[in-house]
């Protein structure tokens, strides 16, 4: 059995993980199978690859590194109390619900049930007496503040009780002209509109904004996309960002999948503020998915995407394309921090 490895290796085995480099990544998940102590920071690592990277080699590795006894008692554990906190929060929510339901008309008229300590608040403070906290809340879908108790929003319209984590809608215009200006505000293709009605709640554009529509075959757009281990086509991959929900066409198999933020445990970003040629996002999902994301970028000296677009290659030419790729980075790192319910 190998030697315990020191903080320094193991800082540099997980940065290999990420590396842009299938073979890397492999070697380096390799090299975890063989390690006698283990953490939390290596499994979930481990786990993010074996989930979400877009090469079956790497996803075999980690696997296979995941497997071994360091990590399993590790692996183990996170998953327990995972389930304690879902199990956490379903009763709470339960229980929210029941003091809601039980409650007469009347009741609904006067009180107000304070959710985080069920306290029941006379209709018109503020904060809960009991507890202090706040009374009010903002729609998830459009961030307007209504009271505790009241049924549907203000201003949307949307029943409460159903609403979804949303983007508010002073902000979906700032969002547009951010992926508009980077070419990502595209027409639905014809494969695409075939599959929207498979969605459990269609898309409509009336009530549903669309944040960015992209997809990918040229340089700085979505190229790889997977979804609990099963790759899409290169081509034939549609992502599009709404107000409340990320949706993505798979048009080669003809299936679509719609994740909505509420939904959103986690997104894992690119590390480092240096272009590379591909961006790497990891999404995981309280309901248990998880959704590996490459976007192909332009990055300094990669004027074979550049030429592609039909013109000379210029020094003025590599600088345009990589502020757009710096552009499409910012603003997709931005949108994966703000959807995280």
């Amino acid at each position: 059995m190998a030697a315990p490895l020191s903080q320094q290796e193991i800082e540099r085995m997980l940065r290999g993980l990420t590396n842009r480099y299938a073979a890397r990544r492999v070697a380096d998940a390799k090299a975890f199978a063989e390690v006698t102590e283990s953490n939390e920071e290596i499994v979930t690592a481990l786990e993010n690859l074996a989930n979400t990277d877009p090469d079956p080699s790497v996803r075999e590795a980690a696997k296979f590194a995941l497997s071994q006894p360091a990590h399993q008692r590790i692996f183990q554990q996170i998953a327990e109390r995972r389930e304690e906190e879902e199990a956490k929060r379903q009763a709470e929510q339960a229980e929210f619900a029941r003091l809601q339901a039980t409650a007469s008309e009347t009741e609904i008229s006067t009180v107000v049930i304070c959710p985080n300590c069920h306290y029941q608040n006379p209709r018109g403070v503020k904060f809960c007496q009991n507890c202090g906290k706040s009374l009010t809340a903002n729609c998830r879908r459009c961030g307007t503040p209504n009271p505790f108790g009241v049924v549907f929003c203000g201003n949307c319209g949307t029943k409460l009780s159903e609403a979804t984590f949303g983007i508010p809608a002073d902000e979906v215009a700032n969002w547009r002209e951010a992926f508009g200006a980077v070419g990502w505000i595209e027409e639905l293709g014809p494969r695409t509109k075939q599959l929207l009605p498979q969605l459990q709640s269609p898309l409509d554009t009336s009530k549903e904004s669309i944040l960015f529509l992209t997809y990918g075959t040229a340089a700085n757009r979505i190229q790889d996309v997977m979804i609990d281990g099963t790759n899409f086509r290169r081509g034939y991959i549609g992502v599009i960002a709404t107000n409340w929900r990320l949706i993505f066409a798979d048009t080669d198999k003809m299936k679509i999948y719609a994740f909505p933020y509420e939904d959103i445990a986690s997104v894992e970003k690119p590390e480092g503020g240096g272009l590379m040629k591909e961006s790497r996002y990891a999404v995981h999902t309280k309901s248990g998915h998880h959704i590996g994301i490459v976007v192909h970028l332009d990055a300094p000296g990669m004027v074979g995407f550049i030429a592609g677009f039909g013109s000379p290659v210029t020094a003025g030419h590599v600088i345009s394309h990589k502020r757009r790729a710096e552009e499409v980075l910012k603003f997709l790192n931005l949108y994966f921090t703000r959807i995280v319910a």
